[in-house]
């Protein structure tokens, strides 16, 4: 067994989530270059954002942060322990961990093998999210 992580990021105002990436090693490291990666291949879906909201994982360190300031974010980090304080992303666990991870009880709804095949499914669970779902703030 395995444990991989997930980088996502939401915009609030249309509940569209974008991946970032997928490691087995959550290194600061790995979370800045992941964030570059971000605004060098989608900075047109970051258009009119104003700040960054995200947890105090130790991976986010001061580089990571500097890349979203240097974009003119506003750096605002929620409460230990508080998983209510990012509500939007809480939700997006929930909704991947529901219908493309786990069943009811808690047994495996698919057999992940690696990490590619992890990050295929996220990618494609997140364009079904972003198209195909229904969002209050979508027209």
């Amino acid at each position: 067994m395995r444990r991989y992580y997930v980088l996502f990021s939401i915009k609030v105002n249309t509940r569209e989530v974008l991946f970032a990436g997928v490691t087995a090693n959550p290194t600061g490291a790995w979370a800045t270059q992941a964030a570059r990666n971000l605004f060098i291949g989608r900075a047109e879906l970051l258009e009119g954002a104003r700040a960054l909201v995200r947890n105090r994982g130790s991976q986010s360190i001061d580089t990571f942060d500097e890349i979203f300031r240097t974009e003119g974010f506003k750096i605002l980090r929620t409460p230990v322990r508080t998983p209510v304080a990012n509500t939007f992303a809480e939700r997006w666990i929930g909704s991947i961990q529901r219908e493309l991870l786990k069943q009811p009880g808690g047994l495996p709804r698919t057999i992940i093998w690696n990490q590619r095949q992890l990050q295929r499914l996220v990618v494609d669970y997140t364009d079904h999210h972003n198209t195909h779902r229904p969002h209050q703030s979508l027209g």
